[in-house]
């Protein structure tokens, strides 16, 4: 079977298409993946920093739906990507306990 130049030169460019697609597509959600870690991140520390300088600082599952649902927004990622408010709840008072102890 003899391919002739146009031929492979097309097969050539399919295949480089998709790659380049492949590649594109994986840059694309790990920037989205970025930014939700970096809008979780940003969460946990606001909220660490804001008990940090009022120790009377209480904050309820709604306001942190509230300040997830800003984060998303922020970050122009979906709020489904963002962690759920108990998730955000475990992980800051996890930080605040091992702070506290060390």
């Amino acid at each position: 079977m003899s391919f002739d130049l146009p031929t492979m030169l097309s097969v050539v460019g399919v295949v480089l298409t998709v790659v380049f697609f492949v590649v594109g597509y994986r840059q694309t959600i790990g920037a989205r993946r970025e930014r939700t870690r970096a809008a979780n991140k940003g969460i946990v520390d606001a909220l660490f920093k804001r008990l940090t300088l009022e120790p009377a600082f209480s904050l309820g599952l709604t306001e942190i739906e509230k300040l997830r649902v800003g984060g998303a927004l922020s970050a122009s990622i979906n709020i489904s990507d963002m962690m759920k408010p108990s998730d955000i709840e475990a992980l800051f008072l996890t930080r605040f306990f091992l702070k506290v102890i060390t």
